[in-house]
């Protein structure tokens, strides 16, 4: 599942990252392969987290976890380390101590998918 991340960047966190997803509940899953095409070329693992309240969803790539959906972007995007890009998505890029930070992010928003009354 990490290959395609560690073949592109070798020095990538993604796989510590994964681990901690895993250990936390997180499911992990990959695109399906399109256009008659054997694998997918799609480069990044979907997380999804049922929550009591709610599902809560986390894109990881090589370089980011980042969130797509309208709540989970409107959760995540005041915490600290949030880049919010043109079209709403929020990242937070990891490598070196910000590894730790997205680590964290992922706890709150699996939190937030519980309803947690303050996850931040």
């Amino acid at each position: 599942m990490l290959d395609p991340f560690e073949a592109f960047d070798p020095s990538s966190d993604a796989r510590a990252i994964h681990q901690a997803l895993l250990a936390d509940g997180w499911q992990p899953f990959t695109p399906k392969a399109r256009g008659g095409k054997s694998k997918s070329e799609a480069a990044y693992i979907r997380f999804l987290h049922e929550g009591t309240a709610r599902t809560a969803r986390l894109y990881l790539n090589s370089i980011a976890a980042y969130m797509q959906g309208i709540g989970e972007r409107g959760f995540c995007a005041p915490l600290p380390g949030a880049d919010i890009q043109p079209n709403g998505d929020v990242y937070f890029y990891f490598g070196g101590t910000k590894t730790e930070q997205v680590i964290d992010v992922a706890g709150k928003l699996r939190g937030w998918s519980n309803n947690a009354p303050d996850a931040s």
